[in-house]
């Protein structure tokens, strides 16, 4: 199926899809701006900080099974497999 569409309107859904770029790349910079400035090894205050929960909600997060977890070192969690975590479950820790 071809669709043609006016030079008018071709120009305004260019517009249009540059903006929706422009608004992706700049919420992806931030992304990685907040996130990525915590180390590697996380520790319960830095998820706290990074998801702006409670201590106790954090607490009740790690202890999961499926929670990611660095074995080798007591509470510590590996900072990239948390933020996939978390964007997987946000059913978790967001209200409402």
């Amino acid at each position: 199926m071809e669709v043609r569409l006016a030079t008018e309107d071709q120009n305004i859904l260019s517009e249009l899809l540059a903006q929706v770029a422009e608004k992706a790349y700049v919420h992806g910079v931030e992304d990685a701006k907040k996130y990525y400035q915590y180390p590697q090894a996380l520790k319960q205050k830095d998820i706290e900080e990074m998801y702006q929960i409670g201590p106790a909600k954090v607490s009740i997060l790690v202890r999961r099974r499926d929670f990611p977890k660095i074995e080798l070192i007591r509470a510590r969690y590996p900072r990239d497999e948390v933020i996939e975590f978390m964007k997987n479950n946000k059913h978790l820790y967001v209200e409402g």
